[in-house]
């Protein structure tokens, strides 16, 4: 409903692209696009969750599990990791424009990673460190990322 909402209040629905200019710690990420294409998700609204880690532990430990995983136990792994993670969520609808506020990030995160809800059994995960400007495509099936 917030992604029809914000659809309206932006003017249409074509496509979906987001950007975030965010500074962080070792990471540099200075901007995160992100491209929602008409067909993404089989035509359907796709949940994703932009997770901010402040830790090498964590980080890896993130990188290892599904995005189905991910989404069953959002909220265990936010109130466990608290102080590690920081986490922005999104409904995406497909063939539509959202813009997203400016945000900046704390200080400190040693890399992010990406989940997008899509049914199946694939990752649906990108993460990255080291990255200035990364664009994130949702597709029918699956996700990709681009870096630069």
């Amino acid at each position: 409903m917030f992604a029809l909402v914000m659809c309206v209040l932006t003017g249409g629905c074509s496509l979906v692209t987001q950007s975030w200019n965010v500074v962080f710690g070792p990471t540099q990420l200075h901007t995160l696009s992100v491209v929602v294409g008409a067909h993404a998700n089989h035509d359907t609204a796709v949940s994703m969750d932009l997770v901010l880690v402040h830790d090498e532990a964590t980080y890896e430990s993130l990188t290892r599990i599904k995005a189905a995983d991910w989404f069953a136990n959002r909220d265990d792994w936010s109130r466990q990791y608290q102080q590690q993670i920081a986490i922005s969520s999104w409904e995406l609808v497909p063939g539509s424009n959202l813009k997203v506020p400016v945000r900046r990030l704390t200080d400190g995160a040693v890399g992010f990673v990406v989940f997008a809800n899509y049914p199946g059994e694939r990752p649906h995960r990108v993460q990255f460190k080291g990255i200035g400007q990364v664009t994130v495509i949702l597709k029918e099936n699956d996700m990709e990322a681009i870096p630069g």
